[in-house]
């Protein structure tokens, strides 16, 4: 599995039909890098989340290091709920209570854990359509025996062949 900033390489080998001068025919192979990453963290952070709860009520983003109020418990990123606390003299946006402190804002480990796997999921769903794309935009119609893709470190390129 790759981590969400690497990305793949492969190598594309088409078949070329060619006819030289006298009239033989031969096959020579055509080859194309072509690179597959899929979305990066900051592009699924982007994206409208498929699911609701790990939205900011405030900014109605992704999460982005939850924590939550003492006094409902509804998670806000760090940033968003602290900007409006202190230009709300801390009132919860969620239930109107006074709020004491920013120190009173609590971590909330279980959410940041959906948000990193969703991001993670997210990812990784897109990595596998990519790499189904590739293949499907890649390949003519009727010539799929005729395509090889290797990865980049395996292709070995002669002038003689």
């Amino acid at each position: 599995m790759l981590s969400p900033n690497q990305t793949r390489e492969y190598m594309l080998a088409r078949p070329l039909f060619l006819t030289d001068s006298h009239g033989s025919h031969r096959v020579s192979w055509q080859k194309q890098s072509v690179k597959s990453k899929g979305l990066s963290e900051a592009e699924v952070r982007e994206r409208p989340s498929k699911d609701p709860s790990i939205v900011c009520p405030i900014d109605n983003r992704i999460l982005r290091d939850a924590v939550k109020t003492p006094c409902c418990g509804t998670a806000y990123c760090e940033d968003c709920i602290q900007t409006y606390l202190l230009e709300k003299d801390f009132i919860c946006p969620h239930c109107a209570s006074k709020v004491a402190s920013l120190d009173k804002l609590a971590v909330d480990r279980t959410m940041r854990r959906k948000v990193a796997d969703y991001i993670l999921r997210e990812i990784e769903a897109s990595q596998r359509e990519e790499d189904g794309q590739v293949m499907n935009e890649s390949t003519p119609t009727g010539f799929v025996s005729q395509v090889m893709i290797l990865p980049a470190h395996d292709f070995f390129y002669s002038a003689e062949n």
